[in-house]
C-alpha cells in the first residue's frame, strides 16, 4: 500500500517542493505580531517577537 505512487501524490510532499523554505520564515514573523496586538498589556511578548524575527 505504501508503494502506491498515487498515495504519495496526495501527501503534502509535493506541496513542500512548491513552498520554498525562505518563504516560510517571513510568515512566522508576521504571525507573532498578531498576538501582540491582541494582548497589548504583554510588552515582553513584543521583545520576544523581535528576537524571532532577527533569527
Amino acid at each position: 500500500m505504501n508503494k502506491i505512487p498515487g498515495a504519495n501524490a496526495n501527501l503534502p510532499i509535493p506541496s513542500h517542493s512548491e513552498n520554498p523554505g525562505p518563504i516560510i520564515k517571513p510568515p512566522t514573523c508576521e504571525t507573532l505580531p498578531v498576538p501582540v496586538i491582541k494582548q497589548p498589556k504583554r510588552t515582553p511578548v513584543t521583545v520576544r517577537k523581535d528576537s524571532n524575527c532577527r533569527n
